[in-house]
């Protein structure tokens, strides 16, 4: 190249040495390379499908793309899907040969859709030869994510185990297999997880319940992978022709039918709900009039109308029931009052029969509602709306009945082989007048009675004389009545009752006796005590003054969290607690409650319900200070009172044993209901046995064993010693369900043994507290210090 003879260019160049000017090189351009100019693709396509897109290319390399020919150019295409994994498609034969700069438009490539359903990204790129991609030397990809392949939400049901009947709200479980179908990958949590559910239509597929339980799918589902799952699904409330249809949704996004996707539908027969309990009373017969007290026999066949069986024995057995109301509309007392079992367990449409069932009409005339009922545990089951039998019944006056009343509050504790005066109050209402005077007058006389029900010392039957006739309605009042106590230490009952001389009885006719518990003892200590409380506290030495007729009074309602709290003035061994109310004012509901130091307390007694004197014992333990908590809520209003306080000092027990865990059996006998001994994960069976010794020889005359919940005795015998080698069986009950409390005959004995007679293969044998009755406990009662 030269610029002589070319003035032009000389001066061009001139021109240009005097700006600041640079050499551009040629561009080097590779051999293949592709721009793509335009692809219409569509966003989504069906399964196993052609696409047709128009594709317009520039060849931007060196070579010219050849058509035909080993090294021919072809456009090729691949499918990624959202695991990452690859589908090449066949390649796509150009029309003609490229040259380079020049632009191919195809306007109709066929691409083949992958099978499975989901989210795609499509690659387009060009390929020399067989495998010679233009990518691998630079070349740009044509990419297009998220193409939906298939539907995004459809569900096939492969396997459903639906039900063809049931009862209205019922709740079932069958075995369902779903199908992912659809492009999206079921999520089984999160914000929007995908459940199965359903919805119940009527026989003209109008909806009912339009959205119904869910089941979840537990984990990811992926397209075209199955899932198997227990449905959950709840009856409808009405019965009649019913469609369940299962469908799946998308969790505050669709149900999966509102895209299109097909629904699973199966014919239901929805039978009328059952309760589970419920009875239909067949027959009766029985008496329509009574007098007041006597006993009446009944004939009753009820069917089990429920769901469930009625048991017939254990903690939920269902028992038969009754209770009186009178014509006021309140239920009347019946002294009497029990419940009867069924023979044996009564299935759903079986029916029961009881015969010859005794019970007892109310101790007052008036016109009465019988009503028979069934009992679970302490629970009618008309409270649950099962159906009950009521029959009027006249109840009369008896001939021979009293109504007893006490003029002065009774003593808890009399000296033995002394002469004791009382009051009492009499009321006829019988229908016979007693005479005072004549061959055949009524006279007042008492008995006494062993805790154990025998007849004791003194043996007369004494009789006082009334002071005139006392017709039908009439009162009479008899102050001052002498009686005579027994000679022996101990505790009785005093029995008074009238009698018509060379007729008869009153109890024998039916008319209830004036009994009483009385303690005979010599030992009454009276030490200064002090006490303080939440109400009334400047009444507090009433409680202790060694009048019974006295008392403190809460003044105010009774309310949980009321106390009374007692400082014996020094630490004592204590073994029993008793708290006298006079004649009302009782704790509707109580705490008892130890302590050495006033501070750390421990709980040895409780009764959430109550309606008499508080008399708790325990084993012997160190106490200085005792506080009473009444808990309960009376429905009436009621006052908290106490008109005596007495405790009982005994010497400490040596100690437990066990058959098993005796290192533990201590646990028993701490005077702490929160602790407990049992036999942990061994059931029980016959042959276990729990022993105390209490260090020496004592009076005894009961035992009661407080037990955590179901870990009661199955079946026990009691059996006392005094020297660990020889037993006295005093008390067995070899199917028990409830608390071994029990009383017998006082008896001199250092050891008491408890031993189960049957089995329970669901719970261990567990004590809480193991209390043992004194005949003649030792009863200290303070006075005011």
């Amino acid at each position: 190249w030269a610029i002589e003879n070319k003035p032009g260019v000389q001066d061009d160049l001139r021109a240009a040495t005097q700006f600041d000017c640079r050499v551009v090189l040629p561009h080097t351009k590779p051999d293949y390379r592709v721009a793509w100019l335009s692809v219409n693709v569509p966003g989504r396509a069906e399964r196993s499908q052609e696409v047709s897109l128009r594709v317009t290319v520039r060849n931007e390399g060196r070579l010219p793309w050849e058509h035909s020919g080993d090294q021919a150019v072809r456009l090729g295409h691949r499918w990624i899907d959202a695991q990452g994994s690859t589908l090449e498609g066949a390649r796509t034969d150009l029309p003609r040969t490229v040259a380079p700069g020049e632009t191919l438009t195809l306007p109709a490539v066929r691409i083949p859709t992958p099978t499975t359903p989901g989210y795609y990204t499509l690659e387009l790129d060009m390929v020399q030869g067989y495998a010679d991609w233009f990518s691998k030397t630079g070349s740009p990809v044509w990419r297009q994510k998220n193409i939906q392949i298939g539907p995004r939400y459809r569900a096939a049901w492969p396997k459903v185990d639906a039900p063809t009947e049931g009862q209205a709200g019922e709740t079932v479980t069958f075995p369902v297999t779903v199908r992912n179908e659809g492009a999206l990958t079921w999520p089984p949590d999160g914000a929007n997880p995908v459940n199965l559910s359903y919805k119940w239509l009527d026989a003209d597929h109008n909806v009912l319940v339009a959205d119904g339980l869910r089941t979840p799918i537990g984990r990811a589902v992926a397209p075209l992978e199955e899932v198997s799952l227990e449905a959950r699904v709840q009856f409808p409330a009405e019965a009649g022709d019913r469609i369940l249809q299962l469908d799946m949704v998308h969790e505050f996004v669709a149900w999966f039918q509102w895209k299109g996707s097909p629904v699973h539908e199966t014919p239901v027969q929805v039978r009328p709900a059952l309760p589970d309990y419920a009875a239909e009373w067949l027959t009766y017969e029985g008496p329509d009039r009574l007098t007041a007290g006597q006993t009446g026999q009944a004939v009753l066949e009820v069917k089990n109308a429920g769901a469930l069986t009625w048991p017939a024995s254990g903690e939920d057995a269902v028992r038969l029931g009754c209770r009186w109301v009178d014509s006021q509309g309140n239920e009347a007392a019946v002294p009497a009052a029990e419940t009867w079992p069924l023979s044996h367990p009564i299935e759903p449409g079986e029916t029961a029969v009881f015969r010859n069932v005794a019970f007892v009409a109310p101790d007052r005339p008036d016109a009465y509602r019988l009503v028979w009922d069934l009992i679970q545990g302490d629970e009618w089951l008309s409270d649950r709306g099962v159906a009950v039998l009521e029959r009027s019944v006249q109840v009369t006056a008896p001939e021979y009945a009293v109504e007893w009343s006490l003029l002065a509050p009774w003593p808890s504790r009399l000296p033995p082989a002394t002469t004791q005066t009382l009051g009492l109050r009499l009321r006829n209402i019988g229908s016979r007048s007693w005479p005072a005077q004549g061959e055949q007058p009524v006279h007042l006389a008492y008995t006494w009675f062993t805790a154990a029900g025998n007849l004791a010392e003194p043996w007369d039957t004494f009789r006082i004389l009334l002071p005139g006739d006392v017709a039908p309605g009439e009162t009479v009042d008899l102050p001052d009545l002498p009686f005579r106590t027994p000679p022996l230490p101990g505790d009785y009952v005093l029995r008074w009752d009238l009698v018509q001389e060379g007729v008869t009885w009153f109890f024998r006719r039916g008319a209830a006796p004036l009994e009483k518990a009385v303690e005979i003892s010599e030992q009454a200590i009276h030490p200064p005590w002090t006490a303080r409380a939440s109400h009334n506290a400047e009444a507090v030495a009433l409680a202790f003054d060694g009048d019974p007729t006295t008392f403190w009074d809460s003044k105010a309602d009774q309310e949980p969290g009321m106390w009374f709290q007692l400082d014996l003035g020094e630490v004592l061994t204590l073994d029993r607690v008793r708290v006298q109310s006079p004649g009302r004012g009782f704790p509707v509901g109580y705490k008892v409650k130890l302590s050495t130091d006033g501070q750390d307390w421990h709980l040895v007694a409780e009764k959430p319900q109550n309606w008499t004197d508080i008399d708790v014992a325990f084993a012997p333990c160190p106490a200085r200070y005792v506080r009473l908590e009444q808990t309960g809520t009376p429905d009436w209003p009621a006052s908290w009172m106490i008109s005596e306080i007495a405790v009982s000092a005994a010497e400490p027990w040596a100690g437990a044993e066990a058959s098993h865990y005796g290192d533990y059996a201590d646990q028993a006998i701490d005077a702490r209901l929160r602790t407990y001994w049992n036999t942990r994960s061994v059931k029980q069976k016959p042959g276990m046995w729990f022993q105390v010794d209490m260090g020496s020889r004592r009076r005894i005359e009961g035992v009661t064993l407080i037990n955590p919940t179901s870990q009661q005795p199955r079946g026990y015998a009691v059996r006392v010693s005094s020297d660990g080698q020889s037993w006295q069986e005093v008390a067995r009950n070899d199917d028990n369900w409830g608390t071994l409390d029990v009383r017998f005959e006082a008896v001199e004995a250092r050891y008491v043994r408890v031993e189960t007679t049957n089995s329970s293969p669901w719970h261990p044998w567990g004590i809480a507290e193991f209390i043992v009755w004194r005949s003649a406990p030792r009863w200290i009662q303070g006075r005011p210090g």
